[in-house]
């Protein structure tokens, strides 16, 4: 287990929203208005309905020209509060698709070659700095980018674990 200090962050208050973004932020507009909005939506559904979530996020990932919502909530919430969730997210112009997480996925991940080709830095991202902040299990494949410019890494795509 690796033990991540969590600074300013509390169940009351998420930090940083653009954290939640997966994915280079190219398009300020797109990318981070997603991120943002869905955030907000989401944490705005959960205090109007007065439920005690412990992790509520919204993970913005995908291709540059594609966002992906990948709802985490937990513990998880009924069928009904669920549906709403989606619901409204299908709403944020700048999500293309909405994912109410409840079952393990596995994260498809594009990373430079020097997270690429080190197994450590490669483990501290999955178990350090993605698996704490989604409420179901995840496995993680590593792909080799071939663009340059990716200083860090992109979570492309995803699959449920059934």
């Amino acid at each position: 287990d690796v033990k991540i200090l969590q600074i300013g962050e509390n169940k009351f208050r998420e930090g940083c929203k653009l954290k939640h973004l997966l994915k280079p932020l190219a398009g300020p507009h797109y990318h981070g208005q997603a991120a943002a909005e869905a955030n907000e939506l989401l944490l705005s559904i959960l205090e109007q309905e007065e439920y005690d979530s412990v992790l509520a996020n919204v993970k913005i990932i995908g291709l540059l020209n594609k966002n992906v919502g990948l709802v985490n909530v937990s513990p998880l919430p009924e069928e009904k509060l669920k549906d709403k969730i989606i619901e409204e997210l299908k709403k944020v112009k700048t999500l293309e698709k909405v994912e109410f997480l409840d079952k393990p996925i596995k994260l498809i991940i594009k990373a430079n070659k020097g997270q690429f080709d080190n197994r450590h830095s490669r483990y501290w991202l999955e178990k350090g700095r993605l698996q704490p902040d989604f409420s179901v299990p995840i496995e993680v494949e590593w792909l080799l980018t071939t663009n340059k410019s990716l200083s860090t890494f992109q979570v492309i795509d995803y699959q449920i674990n059934e």
